[in-house]
C-alpha cells in the first residue's frame, strides 16, 4: 500500500514578540521511507528528536 502525502499545511505565524525558527530538515518522501531499514528509521528519529530538543533549549521552553 502506497502512502500518498496530503496537501502542504501552512505554517502558523509566531505570536507577537517571538521570532520564527528555522524550518526542520527535509524528511524523506514516502518512497524513501519505504526503502529505509529499521536502523535508518531509528537514526532519522533520533536526529529529529535531537534537533527539536536543541530548539526547545534555545527558546527556553
Amino acid at each position: 500500500m502506497a502512502i500518498t502525502p496530503g496537501p502542504p499545511v501552512p505554517r502558523p505565524t509566531p505570536p507577537a514578540g517571538h521570532t520564527a525558527v528555522e524550518p526542520l530538515p527535509e524528511l524523506p518522501d514516502a518512497e524513501q521511507l519505504a526503502a529505509m531499514t529499521i536502523r535508518e528509521h531509528v537514526t532519522l528519529f533520533e536526529d529529529l528528536h535531537r534537533t527539536l530538543a536543541d530548539r526547545l533549549d534555545d527558546t527556553g521552553s
